[in-house]
């Protein structure tokens, strides 16, 4: 009897330590949305202050800073859609994966937009 009572109250403190730490890490579609808005600000903001450099003597560096620009502008006006888009895929809360998700998603685009101009497949290796 009293070694049946010792294991339940193992169990119970056991449980009751546990069950908090299990529920902590699953997030509310409005606590991911709330995160993946500021990451995404924050990703605008790191794209638009590359896109100062579009003044540089180095031609490779003013294509960098207009592709970020491409990228600021891309982000700014599809950005509900990507926060809808990544709650649907399940991206989850870590900022590696948000990073890489976004970075999929422009370079999908922009891949297709290269691709829809004929005249521009030729250079379309050089800024990919």
């Amino acid at each position: 009897m009293k070694k049946t009572f010792i294991i339940f109250l193992f169990v119970t403190l056991l449980t009751l330590i546990l069950s908090p730490l299990a529920t902590s890490k699953t997030t509310t579609a409005s606590k991911q949305e709330t995160i993946y808005s500021a990451y995404i600000d924050k990703f605008i903001s790191m794209c638009e202050s590359k896109v100062k450099l579009r003044k540089s003597r180095l031609q490779n560096i003013r294509r960098e800073a207009a592709l970020y620009c491409f990228k600021a502008n891309f982000f700014k006006r599809y950005k509900e859609e990507l926060i809808q888009d990544m709650i649907a895929e399940n991206v989850g809360v870590k900022q590696h994966r948000i990073h890489y998700y976004l970075n999929k998603k422009f370079f999908e685009m922009f891949r297709a937009a290269l691709a829809a101009i004929p005249h521009m497949r030729k250079n379309a290796e050089i800024l990919l």
